[in-house]
């Protein structure tokens, strides 16, 4: 089973890789818990979801840079997730 929407040959032509954007997509779905303004208008409750959906739309950018220095306990690395504009 996989995601139907947004398409995967639709997300992997905003990310570099599929680790990236799993990643990406956790780290912005944890930003929309925790009560960042979403960026698209969704009835879609679920934010990882969600994020995907901004992914798919270049509504927020994934950077991949070297982990930095409190990034490194995390298993995230230097990957991130916001919001753009």
């Amino acid at each position: 089973m996989g995601i139907l929407e947004p398409p995967l040959d639709k997300l992997m032509r905003r990310v570099n890789n599929k680790y990236a954007l799993v990643v990406a997509a956790a780290k912005r779905g944890r930003q929309i818990t925790e009560s960042r303004d979403r960026v698209v208008d969704s009835a879609i409750p679920k934010p990882v979801t969600v994020a995907l959906q901004e992914i798919a739309d270049g509504l927020v950018g994934v950077t991949e840079g070297e982990p930095s220095r409190e990034d490194k306990p995390q298993s995230e690395g230097g990957l991130t997730a916001e919001a753009q504009g």
